[in-house]
């Protein structure tokens, strides 16, 4: 997942750079696309690399509250989805719990049902 790249739409990398902001980005990190066009030179990475960079996404934004135990389905993720999931999770003090190192095989994976984040936000 480490080799997906970021991507945008080519009127926000525009945007962005007017505005003096990514200006590190390049083909090489991120994909820019037109439309339905992928305007990078060799084009994508992987045949999914936009699923790769979601998936990689999750793991970062989850990786915020430390070592997790479960697994997480998602629909349409996105950095604000992930928030709210967390933000979802915290708020009920049933739906986690710190555990040790030594404990953590003999536990199962959580689940969290959509409809259950969807009544959250």
């Amino acid at each position: 997942l480490a080799s997906a790249r970021t991507f945008a739409r080519a009127h926000e990398v525009v945007a962005l750079r007017e505005a003096g902001l990514s200006l590190g980005g390049s083909f090489d990190n991120a994909i820019v696309v037109d439309g339905a066009h992928v305007l990078n030179p060799g084009g994508l990475r992987y045949s999914d690399e936009f699923v790769r960079h979601k998936a990689l996404d999750l793991l970062g934004d989850m990786y915020v509250a430390g070592p997790v135990l479960g697994r997480v389905t998602t629909i349409k993720a996105g950095h604000a989805i992930n928030h709210k999931l967390l933000n979802a999770i915290f708020a009920d003090d049933e739906a986690w719990r710190y555990v040790n190192l030594a404990d953590a095989e003999r536990l199962s994976s959580a689940h969290c049902a959509l409809e259950d984040v969807a009544s959250a936000l």
